[in-house]
């Protein structure tokens, strides 16, 4: 008797767990410092490099996340694409150079750049200035 009923309690219990939803792809945590840190190898782009901190190798579905790391004096190139950026000025402080203006832009400072607008960050500082970086992954 109490065998049948250990065993009727399991299959509820299996048939519960059995439809609860579950995660597609598991949580993804890493500190940025472990995430390797390669140089920008692109026309126009100088002293800059890039940490691909999210990317459909994490799971991602809809954005990537990059950190810039620009060096006293890198830049990239005074560039245009179909897609947009979300920024974060992580550190330090540069200069935007969009629509034939240059915006200075500092640390805490957030960018919406739209699609098709062409944009140069330049830093002109003596020190580092690191942006974090989200684009849609269909252009990554």
């Amino acid at each position: 008797m109490y065998r049948n009923m250990i065993i009727g309690f399991l299959v509820v219990v299996f048939l519960i767990a059995s439809s609860l939803p579950t995660l597609a792809e598991p949580m993804y945590k890493v500190n940025y410092k472990d995430v390797p840190n390669e140089p920008v190898v692109k026309k126009g782009f100088a002293q800059v490099r890039v940490r691909y901190l999210i990317t459909e190798k994490q799971g991602a579905k809809n954005f990537a996340m990059r950190l810039f790391e620009f060096a006293p004096g890198g830049h990239t190139s005074f560039h245009t694409h179909p897609w947009e950026h979300e920024i974060f000025v992580k550190k330090g402080h540069g200069i935007l150079v969009s629509e034939g203006k240059r915006h200075a832009v500092e640390q805490g400072d957030v960018i919406f750049i739209p699609s098709e607008e062409p944009h140069q960050f330049i830093n002109e500082s003596n020190e580092p200035l690191e942006l974090i970086c989200l684009i849609p992954l269909s252009s990554h």
